[in-house]
C-alpha cells in the first residue's frame, strides 16, 4: 500500500474516531438528563449542598492524575501506552486563540518525537485544514531551523526517498527534485559553494590607469615577465580618481564576483589571468589581445580570498604590456 493510501486511511479513522467520540459525548448529555428527570428538584439541592461543603481541589498527587490541576509526575518518567491505530493521545482545542498543547523546558528539549523503523514512520507530522493557517511555524532564538547531525542524516545512497525531501549531511543541505531509489538530489548549500547570487548595479573596483597615492591600489600597465597583482575587490570607486565612493558594495563573506575584465592600451600579444586573491600562478586566461592598441572587454566569474581580494596575472610576448579594468556586477554569498 503506498504512504498516500495510508494517510487517506489515517484520515477516514480519525474522522471515525472523531464520529464515535461525538456520540459517546450525546449519549451521556441524554443519560444525564434523565437522570435529574427522575430525582427531581431535591435531589439537585442535596447535591448542590454537598458539594459546597467539599474542600477545594488540591495538587495531584504522584501517580494521580487530574484535569484542571497541576500534576506532579515525580522523578519518574510518565509513559502513556495506547492499542488504538489512531492515536496513543490526542489533545484538542475549540478555542480561535488558544494553543492545544503546549510543552515547555527550562533549557533542554521541550518536545521529543521518536518514531520507530518502518516505511512510514514519521517523528512529527503537521497538517492543517483548509487553506488558512501553517502545518509548522518555528520561531527561532538562534536560528528558526537547526538540523543536527547523526547517523542517518542526510541522503541515503539507498532507498526509496520522494521528491520534497530536505536533508543535511556534512554539513550540506540536500532537497530531493525527483522520487525513486535514491532519488534524485540537489545540493543547496555547504562550504563548498557559492551561496546566492546578488545582482548589484556595475561598480568599478580597479583601474589601473589611476594616478596619485590611493590605498590598497597598485597602478600602471602590467608587462609581460612582471609579477602579478593583488587586487581589492570590495569597494566601489570613482571613475575618475580612484577615491572609494561607496565602501563594501561587496560585503564581507562573500565567496566569488562577476566580473567584466577590460585591457585597454595595449602593446604586443599578450593575455590577463584572474584568479582568487593570493594565488601562486596563472590558470587559463580571462580575456586576450593581439598587436595594436586596442580596448577589449570580457565578463567573467572568480572566486574571492578572505580579505576579498583577486591576483592578476599577465602573460604572452616578452614585453608586451596593457592597462586594465575591473567592474563588479554581482557577487555570491
Amino acid at each position: 500500500m503506498h504512504e498516500e493510501d495510508l494517510d487517506e486511511v489515517a484520515a477516514l479513522r480519525r474522522q471515525l474516531a472523531d464520529t464515535e467520540q461525538r456520540l459517546e459525548a450525546m449519549q451521556q448529555r441524554l443519560t444525564s438528563r434523565r437522570q435529574l428527570l427522575r430525582l427531581g428538584g431535591a435531589a439537585a439541592v442535596g447535591a448542590a449542598a454537598a458539594a459546597i461543603a467539599q474542600p477545594g481541589v488540591v495538587a495531584a498527587a504522584t501517580g494521580d492524575m487530574q484535569y484542571g490541576a497541576v500534576n506532579n509526575a515525580g522523578t519518574d518518567e510518565t509513559e502513556l501506552r495506547g492499542s488504538s491505530q489512531l492515536f496513543t493521545m490526542r489533545v484538542s482545542n475549540s478555542s480561535l486563540f488558544g494553543n492545544a498543547l503546549e510543552a515547555r523546558s527550562s533549557g533542554a528539549t521541550a518536545f521529543d518525537a521518536l518514531a520507530e523503523p518502518g516505511n512510514s514512520a514519521r517523528g512529527v507530522v503537521a497538517g492543517v485544514n483548509g487553506e488558512n493557517g501553517y502545518a509548522l511555524v518555528v520561531v527561532g532564538g538562534k536560528s528558526q531551523i537547526y538540523f543536527s547531525q547523526g547517523f542517518d542524516s542526510g541522503p541515503s545512497i539507498s532507498g526509496s526517498h520522494s521528491g520534497g525531501e530536505l536533508a543535511a549531511n556534512d554539513d550540506t543541505l540536500w532537497f530531493c527534485v525527483d522520487g525513486g531509489s535514491p532519488g534524485v538530489w540537489r545540493k543547496l548549500a555547504s562550504l563548498e559553494t557559492a551561496g546566492a547570487f546578488h545582482p548589484i548595479p556595475t561598480a568599478r573596483v580597479y583601474d589601473s590607469r589611476w594616478t596619485g597615492i590611493i590605498l590598497n591600489v597598485t597602478k600602471g600597465p602590467m608587462v609581460v615577465g612582471g609579477a602579478s597583482r593583488l587586487v581589492y575587490c570590495d569597494d566601489k570607486r570613482n571613475l575618475s580618481n580612484g577615491l572609494v565612493a561607496q565602501g563594501d558594495v561587496v560585503p564581507a563573506g562573500a565567496t566569488a564576483i562577476a566580473y567584466n575584465l577590460t585591457v585597454t592600451q595595449t602593446s604586443g600579444t599578450g593575455y590577463l589571468s584572474v584568479e582568487p586573491g593570493g594565488t601562486a600562478s596563472a590558470g587559463g586566461s580571462a580575456i586576450n589581445w593581439s598587436p595594436g592598441p586596442s580596448a577589449l572587454a570580457n565578463a567573467s566569474v572568480v572566486k574571492l580570498d578572505s580579505q576579498r581580494r583577486v591576483s592578476v596575472f599577465v602573460g604572452g610576448q616578452p614585453g608586451a604590456s596593457t592597462h586594465f579594468i575591473i567592474d563588479v556586477v554581482g557577487y555570491y554569498r
